[in-house]
């Protein structure tokens, strides 16, 4: 999987993301990315204008991205995986911006912006999620207004430790 060299978030505790958005058959590009670990509301949906009508055709996790498309729809992330992906796509909306906020423990752990330049858009944004950071995510995303458009949630459940190898005791 590519990585977004301008689009990579990086917060505390290790937890990064990358944003990507892209029209249907079109080239990728980066877009610009506003986090905020514990942040307050998006400031960026404070000052969008009003977004125009349309709807949210596909909100899911996902493993991967191939070719502007999920792999798969995940509802739950065990194991030894640590990067999950956001995937929505739009339809409607041109001219106006969606963002993804992903929410764990009640707290807003990063707020992801996205233009849309035609009327059926694709967008996702990742994250690399940290052991200490099990339990259920939830991703919303909100039109430029900061009305909830749409919501998903994901059960992170990491491997557990192996305890420390200690030497037998003769």
């Amino acid at each position: 999987m590519k990585v977004v060299t301008g689009g990579v978030l990086v917060l505390a505790l290790a937890f990064s993301g990358a944003a990507r958005s892209a029209p249907p058959g079109g080239p990728v590009a980066p877009m610009p990315a506003t986090t905020g670990a514990g942040a307050p509301e998006s400031a960026a949906a404070e000052s969008a204008p009003a977004a125009p009508v349309g709807e949210v055709d596909r909100a899911q996790f996902t493993t991967a991205i191939r070719d502007r498309e999920p792999v798969d729809e995940i509802h739950t992330l065990t194991g030894t995986a640590r990067r999950v992906y956001f995937f929505t796509e739009l339809r409607g909306m041109t001219g106006g911006m969606v963002i993804h906020r992903w929410i764990h423990d009640g707290r807003v752990m990063a707020s992801v912006p996205f233009q849309i330049h035609g009327p059926r858009w694709r967008v996702w944004s990742s994250k690399h999620l940290s052991p200490r950071w099990a339990g259920i995510w939830t991703v919303q995303v909100l039109n430029g207004a900061g009305k909830v458009l749409d919501r998903a949630q994901l059960r992170y459940a990491p491997a557990a430790s192996p305890p420390p190898h200690r030497a037998p005791v003769r």
